[in-house]
């Protein structure tokens, strides 16, 4: 198969998702399904849970077991469909795909050339993605491939090694937000993790405090600050446009809405 491939990624990452077992068979289908209709059906899964050795093998081999076993003990789910000259399935992809229980985040990264972040092509999938995940937050962005954009959905810094300096705290940034995943669970409190063009918020992020009212009003009384849109479960899509996005990151820092791992006010 021959494709153009794109060196960013279009990526949905969801957390405080259900960790129901059915839930989590939901967004596999679905994201398996998808994939294919995309023309690049998944070539690589790695499952883990009991009786699973959580290494990617053959996407007809490991569905078949998951089928047979129907789901039972799984925890993580993670499919790709593979480039052309692939080796490596968490960089080496068109599409991939991963689901954690244990761990209640998932998300989607698929090369920009096959979908853009925009309402014609990604809003109708980000809408059956939550409904089946429920999340309580959650983000889309583009990045570009040789920085991780996958691993940057879990906190996980690829494709840096800066050592000092601003972009320094950068990557640190990106790495503490796993203990915001695994730990903190900062969203409940109504952090968010950054401004992106699209950001999913429920109840307590648009009842956060910007100084004497609430996000969600606060971005209301200006249209440079972005536009909401009620989705489903209670999500709200919040969209920033990108001239405005650095202006809006900065008021909200200033008003600790936005995730600071060093605990600093």
């Amino acid at each position: 198969m021959t494709a153009t491939i794109s060196d960013t990624c279009t990526v949905l990452a969801f957390y405080g998702t259900s960790s129901k077992a059915e839930d989590g068979r939901s967004f596999y289908e679905s994201a398996t399904r998808w994939f294919s209709e995309l023309g690049w059906p998944p070539d690589k899964l790695s499952v883990k849970g009991s009786g699973y050795a959580g290494k990617p093998i053959s996407f007809s081999r490991a569905d078949a077991k998951l089928k047979e076993n129907r789901f039972l003990g799984v925890h993580n789910l993670f499919v790709v469909s593979m480039t052309p000259d692939g080796v490596i399935p968490v960089n080496d992809y068109m599409c991939a795909a991963d689901w954690a229980s244990d761990q209640s985040w998932a998300f989607v990264s698929v090369r920009t050339s096959l979908v853009k972040l925009s309402h014609e092509s990604l809003l109708p999938v980000a809408r059956k993605l939550i409904k089946h995940l429920c999340p309580e937050y959650g983000i889309g962005y583009v990045r570009r491939h040789d920085q991780g954009p996958a691993m940057y959905a879990i906190g996980i810094n690829q494709g840096g090694d800066i050592t000092d300096g601003e972009d320094y705290d950068a990557e640190l940034a990106i790495s503490r937000w796993s203990d915001a995943i695994a730990e903190e669970r900062v969203w409940r409190q109504g952090i968010i993790r950054d401004v992106y063009l699209w950001n999913f918020l429920t109840r307590p992020q648009l009842d956060r405090s910007v100084g004497q009212i609430s996000l969600e009003r606060w971005i209301e009384k200006d249209s440079r600050r972005g536009v909401l849109k009620p989705l489903e479960k209670d999500v709200i899509l919040w969209e920033v446009e990108e001239s405005n996005i650095a202006e809006v990151r900065q008021k909200l820092w200033d008003h600790d809405v936005i995730y600071n791992w060093r605990g600093e006010s």
